[in-house]
């Protein structure tokens, strides 16, 4: 048998139908992109993150009262559960996108994913940079307390510039109020 390597080979191609049955579960339909874009967004993504997030901030309530580390638990559970269906969510809607009569919801849901996307992405890094700003500020009042000149003052004192913005900041509160009771008494 000679084997020639300018011919193609001959693929076997299987043109039987999906031996996959579609399923009854809806959520298991969702994630397989076989229900509608309908189904996908309104019941799944809206409809299902609210109601998550609604029980999820009752069992947030309910377990205010416990400062311990079953309160910690059922709080970081939540948050694990809203990430991980907002994730299901969006890759249901993403796959169903195709299942539409009309065309352009196709292009529109799946615009609609990126941009929530982009949005937590956003909301994630402006965090990231919040918490380190956080630290850098407890972590330069730290070293202000530690210092031996600093031993009773209970924060850094302010520069001459900062006190030329509070002082008018501070005033602008309180003068349309002073104006006002001046005004009264006259």
């Amino acid at each position: 048998m000679s084997i020639n390597p300018y011919d193609t080979p001959e693929a076997q191609v299987d043109d039987a139908p999906s031996t996959r049955r579609a399923s009854a579960l809806f959520l298991v339909r969702c994630w397989r992109g076989e229900a509608r874009l309908w189904q996908a967004f309104w019941l799944t993504f809206v409809l299902g993150y609210v109601l998550l997030n609604v029980l999820s901030v009752a069992a947030i309530a309910m377990m205010a009262s416990f400062m311990n580390t079953f309160g910690l638990i059922v709080f970081g559970t939540t948050v694990l559960l809203n990430v991980a269906f907002l994730i299901f969510a969006l890759i249901s809607v993403w796959r169903c996108a195709p299942n539409t009569d009309y065309a352009p919801m196709n292009a529109a849901a799946r615009i609609v994913v990126v941009l929530i996307l982009a949005i937590i992405a956003v909301q994630f890094i402006n965090g990231l940079l919040k918490g380190k700003k956080m630290i850098d500020q407890r972590r330069q009042q730290q070293s202000f307390h530690q210092h031996p000149a600093h031993a009773g003052l209970s924060s850094p004192p302010m520069r001459e510039e900062d006190e030329k913005r509070a002082l008018p900041a501070v005033l602008g509160r309180f003068l349309p109020q002073l104006r006002a009771t001046s005004v009264s008494k006259a």
